[in-house]
């Protein structure tokens, strides 16, 4: 995977038009790019709902999208997703949750490839530990962040942890998780409020997750 797809990609339309004597499409969308890692950066903003430039999604935030079967509801979500993976400097990760831990839904697998941050499936009963294994590599990730450590990790750890994070460098401020949920309601992980899971849908600026649950 190239930086291009870990950072960026197509932008939105601007009013600037070629030859505008204020600067081309390309040094507008490297600034908004500069803009929102200066502002990702900051120790503090991590753990805020941070409005994600170009989508309707606040960062570190729960999304819930509820109608029936064929409703459209997975095509806002995903498109969300395409669009967070694009302008979000710090998305790095999708987690598909459903029941067989595979792309089976025909609206995920037509645009997939849209999004540009690797995609993880995991099933509903493998969620927990999944998550937990990911939040630990995430809180590893922070402190180094937080130190400026990144010089310090031996290589051997470094191997792990970006594999473990589905990374190619310690570059972003910090890591944004996207997750979806598939068919949600019929989970059982789902309707015991103690879960785990549950949980950490409550603590999202914590976590730095964002969780896209889909309900019919």
């Amino acid at each position: 995977m190239s930086d291009n797809d870990l950072y960026g990609g197509p932008y939105g339309p601007t009013c600037i038009e070629a030859g505008d004597p204020y600067g081309s499409l390309d040094d507008v969308d490297d600034v908004a790019l500069e803009m929102e890692c200066q502002l990702a950066a900051n120790p503090i903003t991590k753990e805020k709902l941070r409005k994600i430039r170009n989508t309707n999604t606040y960062a570190n935030s729960l999304n819930v999208f509820v109608g029936r079967q064929r409703s459209g509801k997975s095509y806002q979500a995903i498109q969300e997703i395409i669009k967070i993976s694009r302008y979000d400097p710090c998305a790095h990760l999708v987690v598909y949750v459903n029941e067989k831990g595979e792309s089976d839904d025909d609206t995920f697998s037509t645009f997939k490839e849209m999004i540009e941050v690797p995609i993880v499936y995991v099933k509903y009963v493998e969620v927990e530990a999944f998550l937990k294994q990911l939040l630990n590599y995430k809180n590893i990730y922070n402190k180094i962040k937080d130190n400026n450590a990144e010089k310090e990790v031996p290589s051997e750890c470094l191997d792990e942890l970006l594999d473990g994070l589905y990374i190619n460098d310690l570059n972003r401020p910090h890591l944004h998780t996207l997750i979806l949920m598939e068919d949600a309601t019929t989970q059982k992980i789902i309707k015991n409020t103690t879960s785990y899971l549950n949980h950490l849908m409550t603590t999202c600026a914590h976590i730095q997750c964002s969780f896209f649950v889909l309900i019919h």
